[in-house]
């Protein structure tokens, strides 16, 4: 019998099968590794304490439900402009730089009924936000909450024109509630940034009041006590990382659940990232975020010149990219995606958190030492020597950990700001006529500073009797 030929074309085929067959299998198994590494999946992380909420509360008791219910066109701008004031001029009455008594005491007559019942929202118990199904379109407060704080400074202006400095003291209070209301609770980044301009309106309102040479020692005092209550700053950010983590859950369900994509959410496509909808693990994304915002909040509780060398890292510190893989085969390219576009830059944000605290002191003082100017017609030669009469202690500077700056013969008090180092103050910070408006404080984060403009009430002069 004849041996079969080993190059027969059966022969070949069959090591062409087996050829295929080994083939298939290594893809399979590759296959299979890659899906172990690109696919798998930490464990839950431990995020007890970025889930906690406010307790949930009735409607009518959530000042924060009733703010949004307030009635809206409460902007003095669109109102002036429909009594024939040019929009440039609407800004110079709002700023005290101008006046126009018979349209503001018009719009004010309108405003007040508003005013009023804004007056009762900001005593209900809670000022809470738990919903983060639909954040951009439940943040009416924002604007609205703006446009009522420019009316209450309107208004104080005008009460403070007429010599009723009780009714100007109040408005101004009013104000410096609401952003104190903004900041409790659990509120989203967009909300509590909102409180930082509410109460830069009213510090304007309450410096022109302070400035007042026939301000009462009374009024004086009020102030003082209203400020004397300080806005928790770095608190409500650290709240609201609370709430911005409870937000990402929420995207990472919705995916979950098939209600959305990743790609839908970032608004891309996954054109020529194959991987975008599929390459996402939620325990490792979930744990960046925990681990990121909890060095965040960890940094908050000290003050600038250490918080800063902890470094409020980026996100992208967290993410851990491996540049050597190209992009759309890295692990977790969702979640990595996620995290570097729904988390926001939180640097900046600490900055201004810090940077209020400051200039919040900073008044917070101010209000004591134009109490102390009341009493000795003078300023003190050091902020020491408020204690412990009007203060138990000299607040201290958020930036350094230190006490404030204070110059007496400048009449300036100061932070050393971003920069940490004394450089004497603002070289941005004017003396202006009262109420036109001076450089905010917020605006050179370097060293914030306030300018002191006391003035004493005029001498009045006992007339001379002429005898014949």
């Amino acid at each position: 019998m004849a041996m079969e030929d080993n190059h027969s074309p059966s022969t070949q085929s069959r090591a062409w099968l087996w050829v295929i067959l080994g083939l298939g299998i290594f893809i399979v198994l590759l296959l299979g590794v890659f899906s172990l590494v690109y696919f798998h999946d930490n464990s839950p992380p431990n995020d007890a304490d970025l889930r906690v909420r406010d307790a949930v509360v009735p409607a009518e008791q959530n000042g924060l439900v009733q703010l949004r219910k307030l009635p809206g066109g409460l902007d003095f701008g669109y109102y002036a402009e429909s009594q024939g004031v040019d929009e440039v001029e609407a800004t110079k009455i709002l700023n005290g730089a101008s006046t126009n008594d018979q349209v503001v005491d018009k719009f004010l007559a309108q405003a007040q009924p508003n005013l009023e019942q804004l007056d009762a929202v900001l005593q209900l118990p809670y000022f809470s936000d738990n919903d983060v199904s639909s954040p951009t379109t439940r943040l009416p407060e924002i604007g609205l909450g703006i446009s009522y704080a420019k009316a209450l400074r309107l208004s104080a202006s005008r009460h403070q024109a007429l010599g009723d400095y009780t009714a100007a003291v109040q408005d101004a209070a009013r104000i410096h509630l609401l952003a104190r209301r903004l900041v409790e609770g659990h509120k989203s980044l967009l909300q509590v940034l909102t409180a930082v301009a509410i109460d830069g309106i009213g510090r304007m309102a309450a410096q022109k009041l302070l400035d007042d040479s026939a301000l009462p020692a009374a009024s004086s005092a009020a102030l003082a006590q209203e400020y004397s209550r300080e806005i928790s700053w770095t608190g409500g950010l650290q709240r609201s990382l609370n709430y911005e983590y409870l937000l990402l859950l929420n995207y990472l369900n919705m995916i979950k659940t098939g209600r959305t994509t990743p790609a839908t959410l970032l608004g891309t496509t996954s054109t020529g990232i194959p991987f975008m909808n599929l390459s996402i693990r939620e325990n490792e994304t979930k744990q960046a975020a925990v681990d990121y915002y909890r060095d965040l909040r960890q940094a908050l509780n000290k003050p600038y010149s250490v918080s800063n060398g902890m470094a409020f890292a980026n996100i992208k510190n967290y993410i851990g990219d491996n540049k050597e893989v190209k992009y759309w085969l890295r692990p977790n390219l969702a979640g990595r995606s996620m995290l570097g576009v729904l988390i926001p830059n939180i640097d900046s944000i600490a900055v201004t958190m810090y940077t209020a605290t400051a200039v919040d002191r900073l008044l917070q003082t101010e209000c004591t030492l134009r109490l102390y100017f009341d009493d000795h017609h003078a300023l003190p030669p050091t902020l020491n020597d408020l204690v412990p009469a009007y203060l138990p202690d000299v607040p201290l500077d958020p930036f350094n950990g230190k006490p404030l700056r204070y110059d007496a013969a400048r009449g300036i008090i100061y932070s050393v700001g971003t920069s940490l180092k004394d450089l004497g103050g603002s070289s941005r910070i004017t003396t202006s006529p009262h109420g036109s408006g001076d450089e905010d404080p917020l605006n050179d984060r370097s060293q914030p500073t306030l300018q002191l403009e006391f003035q004493n009430p005029p001498v009045m002069k006992t007339p001379t009797v002429t005898t014949h």
